[in-house]
């Protein structure tokens, strides 16, 4: 489907304001000191314990040899599955990450089987724990959930039976919790009808006021916008919605369902019906307390929604549930149904109109879709309810262009994670992670993620051999550390949710803005397991290189970057000279000769020193005369390991006079991590 555009005068001049894309996340490394281990020794011999067994593991789950299919889709992996404790709760609802980085939802509950749940859980599904119980007595289930910026949780809670407790004077209220679930405020505001019934969303504004939406209630039953203080201490209804005609019409809309703030502090809602088609409307107010500084008159509708054929057809869709402001200042929503093909639309607001990105055809893109969001690399994500190629629904992405449309995982009801999806959210690691209303072993829902995750790289300690300068005949030193080959080293990653598809990306530690490409040679069947080669030519300076997984069926990237360590000697050197003896040849006439010391080098430090030479020497005699070695300087004495010593001798011309004398000698080597040293020192002698 071709983007369609769609123009409004109420759009021109309100969009382009100026907001900025996201940074792209720095590079995390983290470090340790392990009962005086250093990160990298630790690492290495953990290492040399779990290589093996790796090994072995990869075989038995058919790593090597095994043909796989490349795949256009990507796994949804199951985190966790509703259902395994009879109380975590049924149908889940919303999702977000929280500021310690934990996953935070609420599920919806069951007329017959109890009120909803609020959750936690880490991103591995591990430590689940349910915040909050609503009581079944209480007629609540909360739809809502979101996270101040001192931790604070504050939702929305609807009457189970909606037809049936409107009547009995239930109409829903805002709540609020502590991250670990103390402190739940139920009555932040109960809804009395006119103020409001069944909130909805919530948004906290920059003025740290809560701002919701009523889907019904207010003087017309139509919805209502409101403020709230975060402790309850203050409720403001900032809007009622007008009453619809016969024909559900009316000039602003009704049954509000989301609400955000934009950046220039504007409160923007979508209405599910009303306006002047009754297809619903994008509709702007005032919040609270806003300075007025605009050229528009307040509130307004910023569009409103085309009317449909007899097929419930149109070009812009019909029933908007979902919006966000974009990177680029624009404003980006989803109608439920409607469009070319009456399954729903993805439509970007901007101050020349509105375009329709993407028109749900409902198989195999999707229909009726639900949530969307915006990646930090600009990408758009989102859910269909339903659709797909096996009616169960979709995940999809999209650029902002509406270009590249691509499905990159169909759901079904009979695979893990289930079907039916609903919020979507990208976390800190890169992925993807969303709920399915109905679980695969279960119909009470699951969470999963999408998205390349990595848990370690084998072996993330490498020794790298010492490579020395050109033109320099000392021979390298051989490499040192776990799985060594000629010409490069094996690297095995273990995660989950990887792809013969994958692209590893190696950063050199010596060049932090580079992501080197390098394919897999295989991925275990389970996703949890890819091996790939690193070559010699990336393992030639220490410092911390990062590793990190893409996948270009998702577009997603494995965050943070795990640290790999490429060492030389850590440790440094330590040369000592050493006098052993002075010996004059004489003449078979006793005439005096040449004069030779011999000396000794030793190491006594902890590391290896390479590329050892003597630069120079000099002898100074009682005369006060300075002599050269005969022969050739610098002289190679090779490679020191710890503790080894060499030994060699100096010869002087005959000429030099008997007496007391002073010698001294100069070297230099190279330590393990390329730095250079000096070694030497002087000496009293009797020159015999």
């Amino acid at each position: 489907m071709h983007a369609q555009k769609h123009s409004t005068p109420r759009a021109v001049g309100m969009l382009a304001n100026g907001a900025t894309p996201l940074s792209a996340p720095s590079e995390i490394v983290v470090s340790k000191e392990r009962k005086g281990i250093s990160t990298p020794q630790f690492h290495l011999r953990r290492t040399l314990r779990l290589v093996m067994g790796m090994l072995a593991a990869l075989l038995l789950l058919g790593l090597c040899g095994q043909a796989h299919r490349a795949q256009a889709e990507v796994p949804a992996v199951t985190i966790y599955e509703f259902g395994s404790n009879f109380d975590d709760g049924f149908h889940p609802t919303t999702l977000l990450q929280g500021k310690d980085g934990k996953l935070y939802g609420t599920t919806e509950g069951d007329p017959t089987l109890g009120g909803g749940t609020i959750f936690r859980m880490e991103l591995d599904g591990s430590h689940f724990q349910v915040l909050h119980t609503f009581d079944f007595y209480d007629q609540s289930m909360p739809i809502s959930l979101i996270q101040g910026p001192d931790g604070t949780l504050y939702g929305t809670a609807v009457p189970l039976n909606p037809f049936s407790d409107y009547d009995l004077g239930y109409h829903g209220y805002v709540f609020s919790l502590n991250p670990d679930g103390t402190n739940f405020q139920e009555g932040l505001h109960f809804f009395n009808g006119d103020d409001g019934a069944y909130p909805d969303s919530l948004v906290l504004g920059n003025d740290g006021l809560l701002y919701g939406t009523c889907r019904a209630g207010g003087s017309n039953r139509t919805g209502t916008i409101f403020a709230l203080a975060t402790d309850g201490s203050s409720f403001t209804k900032l809007y009622d919605f007008s009453a619809l005609n016969a024909a559900s019409q009316n000039p602003d809309g009704a049954a509000p369902s989301h609400i955000i703030q934009a950046n220039n502090g504007l409160l923007v809602v979508t209405t599910y019906g009303g306006g002047n088609n009754g297809n619903g409307t994008i509709f702007c107010c005032l919040p609270f307390n806003l300075p007025f500084n605009f050229s528009f008159t307040f509130p307004f509708t910023l569009y409103t929604f085309s009317a449909t054929n007899a097929s419930g057809q149109n070009y812009d869709g019909v029933g908007p549930s979902f919006i966000l402001q974009g990177q680029d200042g624009y404003f980006y929503g989803i109608c439920y149904g409607g469009g070319s093909s009456s399954h729903g639309t993805l439509f970007r607001l901007d101050p020349t109109g509105l375009t329709v990105l993407h028109a749900f055809s409902g198989r195999p893109d999707g229909d009726k879709p639900v949530y969307f969001l915006q990646a930090a690399d600009g990408t758009l994500y989102g859910t269909t309810f339903q659709g797909g190629a096996t009616g169960d629904g979709v995940a999809y992405r999209i650029s902002p262009y509406g270009t590249g449309f691509q499905v990159i995982h169909t759901f079904e009801a009979n695979f893990s994670p289930g079907s039916r999806p609903g919020p979507l959210i990208q976390a800190n690691d890169g992925c993807l992670y969303g709920e399915c209303t109905l679980g695969h072993s279960s119909i009470y829902g699951s969470v999963y993620r999408i998205g390349p995750k990595l848990s370690y790289i084998l072996p993330n300690v490498i020794h790298i051999p010492f490579i020395p300068p050109p033109g320099n005949s000392v021979p390298p030193s051989p490499p040192i550390g776990p799985g060594p080959v000629s010409g490069g080293i094996y690297m095995f990653i273990v995660g989950s949710g990887l792809t013969q598809d994958d692209i590893v990306e190696w950063t050199p530690s010596d060049m932090p803005n580079v992501r080197i490409p390098i394919d897999p040679i295989e991925v275990s069947r389970d996703g949890r397991y890819l091996a790939c080669f690193i070559p010699s030519t990336l393992l030639t300076t220490p410092g911390i290189a990062s590793v990190q997984v893409y996948d270009p069926d998702s577009g997603l990237t494995s965050l943070p970057p795990d640290p790999c360590y490429l060492i030389g000697d850590r440790e440094p050197p330590r040369l000592i000279l050493r006098f052993i003896e002075i010996v004059r040849r004489r003449s078979p006439a006793g005439a005096p000769g040449a004069v030779t010391i011999y000396l000794q080098i030793r190491n006594v430090g902890p590391g290896t020193a390479y590329n050892v030479l003597l630069n120079s020497a000099q002898l100074t005699d009682s005369s006060n005369k300075t002599f050269k070695p005969l022969g050739a300087l610098p002289i190679p004495l090779g490679n020191m390991a710890p503790n080894t010593a060499t030994f060699l001798s100096l010869t002087f011309p005959s000429s030099v006079s008997s007496g007391n004398a002073m010698l001294l000698v100069k070297g230099s080597y190279v330590t393990g991590l390329g730095q250079k040293g000096t070694f030497g020192g002087s000496a009293k002698l009797k020159v015999p």
